[in-house]
């Protein structure tokens, strides 16, 4: 089970997302497998005490591993024009990769750490991981210019108290 975890690309509970993703891959050159996951499968859950509500979920397990890091790219560049032909919200890919702006070197997050800003794994910068919730324009940040560097207009009525 540990050589699949590391082969898996995409996690989803959304057959047809699974579906899209596998498809572009494969167009790509990229030979992948689907594999239906229980999380029973990994020795957990097995007891009387594990919960009922476990989920299982797809996955998209990339078949050789040297073209591993061709498909996270592939993912990371394509992913949201992929699956907003699934019309699915609320999907996330099991990894990322971000370029980092300083040192240039690539890190790889997992897809949970979408939206958050984490350390670059080998100059320490802080990098932003795309995607998540956040549907905020931060774009237009770096064109702002702070209440404290604008241009006061002078008050000659004004004294030192207002």
């Amino acid at each position: 089970m540990a050589e699949e975890n590391a082969r898996a690309i995409f996690v989803s509970d959304e057959e047809r997302a699974v579906e899209l993703i596998s498809n572009f891959l494969q167009e790509k050159g990229i030979e992948v497998e689907i594999v239906h996951h229980m999380p029973e499968s990994d020795g957990m859950g097995l007891t009387p005490f594990a919960s009922s509500g476990s989920s299982n979920h797809l996955e998209v397990l990339v078949k050789d591993v040297e073209k591993l890091q061709d498909a996270r790219q592939l993912l990371t560049r394509y992913s949201g024009e992929i699956l907003e032909q699934a019309q699915v919200v609320d999907l996330q890919p099991a990894q990322v990769v971000v370029e980092c702006d300083d040192c240039e070197e690539t890190n790889v997050y997992p897809g949970e750490l979408q939206g958050t800003v984490q350390e670059c794994e080998h100059c320490g910068s802080y990098l932003d991981v795309p995607g998540g919730d956040d549907q905020y324009d931060w774009s237009i940040v770096d064109e702002t210019v702070a209440e404290d560097d604008m241009e006061q207009e002078e008050d000659p009525d004004a004294d030192a108290w207002g």
